[in-house]
């Protein structure tokens, strides 16, 4: 399915850039400065607005604008693929360069698929051991936060990665990929395998859900910009929603001990403690596995030691970072791949080397030469990634890199001098844990920026708002790990679970994914516009159909979801995109 709408996407790119727009050049939403009173392009003022508003053919025109207005038509990251497309010598290295384009934004979804799930949550997991926190709460803090970094980080790096905030693409991603997880990812779940909801946790993350919703309809329809106070609003309905999970957990404790204490223990059934709020031991990562905190310890401890290095000799020392660094699969695990998964791996083989040289990771036995790799390249490429290496801390200083050269100089000669090569010190996995995760937010938020960066230039050289972009490209791209998870999760047996992770993981992705990007860029000062438009009003009304027909439909199935409710759900899906249409048509008018 995918590979078909890739095909289309660039199939109506290319016709369009064969084709050629008509539109008048002279409609462009720009201003240049003159001279001689001729017309010539001199000195450019930058358009006031926070889009690319470009219109008009191919020209040397299009190149100047693009040029004078980075901030509204690059996405933040390093490549400047509109930059690129729009200053091409000719329409036919223009096509190259948009299906390079498409190309390496889907490598970048692979990237971040493997960051996320190959060394973010593992950290995450040895995190969550370490610090002894309950599983309730990890659930829905740390285990979420690995769940959603795509998508939470996707926001970030919309409205962060450049001066000009691209909040209608953070906000289209997260009002489409909640609706995506709520709708079609629940369908396929309640298809694969009907169950009975958990009834309280199910009723609690639907109500947040649909008060958060409210919330944000309040904001589109009293104010045109955003506030600080209201992404604040979401971080507190996120403190208020993580409270509540801790109190129904203390009080389901209670009530089992008491219970315990009066009755006969009965024989535990595994589906009655498969939730979040439910179950004291089992969530689910993005990695699609289901985890078991009390275990993490005992899987570290299983893992195959490699052979530690004896001494120091150079055969000895490339033959240990050979054994570490190597990025593909072993045989074993090879042959069970089927044929997807093997070409996703092959792709991502390159990535995943350059993953294990600049990301601890807390599974791998200790190996000192790989540590004094980490502490020469780690500072310096987390600078890179948050693109601040040329940023002066003080007036007339050099550039944050000097000091994270610096940083790996004093980390080099701390692990040289204070650790063994055949003896792994006592601190180094909870160490490797806190760096991995720290360098693994690095790493997804500079792939999310080059992900931002690409759809802009898709939006720019399509004319497609970001909004839709944001529902589309972003939506389905991130949530397909959800569908793959959950219906694997509901296969193994835990349908429970997966229900949780869909609507509870979209919570958490809304509260956060508005509350900690738009907070940030309000602080920094950034003025970021808030207009309701068609498509955000449909996003909102669908998204609030989906969950109140799921809510409705569970106390009218007594709490048993069957395959007529995902029917109607799918249904609901291809509705929305109905309306989309009839709207972008303008066939649809809203008063």
């Amino acid at each position: 399915m995918q590979k078909w709408i890739w095909a289309f996407l660039i199939l109506v790119l290319v016709l369009k850039e064969c084709d050629g727009w008509q539109a008048d050049l002279g409609k462009m939403v720009r201003k240049w400065k003159v001279a001689g009173g001729e017309e010539a392009i001199g000195e450019c003022i930058p358009d006031d607005g926070d889009q690319c508003t470009i219109q008009g053919n191919w020209s040397s025109t299009l190149c100047d604008y693009v040029k004078c207005n980075d901030d509204n038509c690059e996405g933040g990251g390093y490549l400047l693929w509109t930059r690129y497309v729009e200053c091409a010598s000719t329409p036919a290295i223009r096509i190259v360069l948009i299906v390079a384009g498409v190309l390496y934004m889907l490598l970048l979804f692979i990237m971040v698929s493997s960051a996320a799930d190959d060394f973010f949550s593992p950290s995450i997991s040895s995190i969550v051991a370490h610090l002894r926190i309950s599983e309730s709460v990890a659930g829905v803090t740390f285990m979420a936060f690995g769940n959603g970094a795509p998508d939470v980080f996707g926001a970030i790096a919309s409205v962060l990665s450049s001066p000009t905030p691209k909040a209608d693409l953070a906000l289209g991603e997260l009002f489409g990929a909640g609706l995506f997880v709520t709708t079609m990812v629940l369908a396929v779940t309640i298809f694969s395998k009907p169950f009975k909801a958990e009834v309280f946790s199910s009723i609690r993350d639907i109500a947040f859900y649909l008060v958060a919703l409210a919330f944000l309809a309040l904001c589109f329809i009293f104010y045109d910009h955003v506030e600080i106070w209201m992404p604040i609003t979401f971080l507190g309905v996120y403190l208020i929603y993580v409270c509540t999970v801790i109190l129904s957990q203390i009080l389901h404790n209670r009530h089992k001990k008491e219970r315990k204490e009066t009755e006969i223990v009965k024989p535990i059934d595994v589906i009655s403690v498969i939730s979040l709020d439910d179950d004291e031991d089992i969530y689910i990562s993005h990695g699609h596995h289901i985890l078991h905190a009390h275990e993490v310890e005992k899987i570290e401890a299983a893992i195959e030691e490699a052979e530690i290095l004896k001494t120091w000799s150079i055969g000895g020392v490339f033959e240990d970072l050979f054994e570490h660094l190597k990025p593909w699969p072993n045989e074993d695990d090879w042959k069970e791949m089927n044929v997807f998964q093997k070409a996703i791996c092959s792709v991502n083989i390159i990535p995943t080397f350059f993953f294990k040289i600049t990301i601890p990771h807390n599974e791998q036995p200790w190996s000192k030469p790989i540590s004094l790799l980490h502490c020469l390249i780690c500072p310096v490429f987390l600078l890179f990634c948050i693109q601040v290496c040329s940023i002066s801390p003080f007036p007339n200083s050099p550039g944050l890199w000097l000091y994270g050269l610096i940083l790996s100089v004093l980390l080099l000669a701390l692990v040289s001098f204070f650790t063994e090569l055949q003896k792994e010190p006592e601190f180094y996995k909870g160490i490797a844990s806190y760096a991995g995760f720290l360098m693994s937010i690095a790493w997804i938020y500079l792939i999310s920026s080059e992900v931002v960066n690409v759809v802009t230039m898709l939006g720019v050289v399509s004319r497609v708002s970001h909004e839709v972009l944001g529902l589309t490209i972003l939506a389905w791209s991130n949530s397909i790990g959800d569908l793959i998870a959950d219906v694997s999760v509901a296969k193994q047996g835990y349908p429970r679970m997966a229900m949780a992770a869909a609507i509870g993981g979209q919570l958490f992705n809304l509260l956060i994914g508005f509350g900690l990007p738009f907070t940030i860029a309000k602080i920094q000062g950034k003025s970021i516009s808030m207009i309701i438009n068609p498509t955000y009003r449909l996003l909102m009304l669908f998204l609030g159909i989906s969950l109140v027909f799921t809510l409705i439909a569970m106390f009218a199935q007594k709490f048993f979801l069957r395959r007529p409710h995902s029917y109607c759900l799918v249904f609901i899906y291809i509705a929305f995109f109905v309306f989309i249409g009839l709207s972008l048509d303008c066939l649809l008018v809203w008063n």
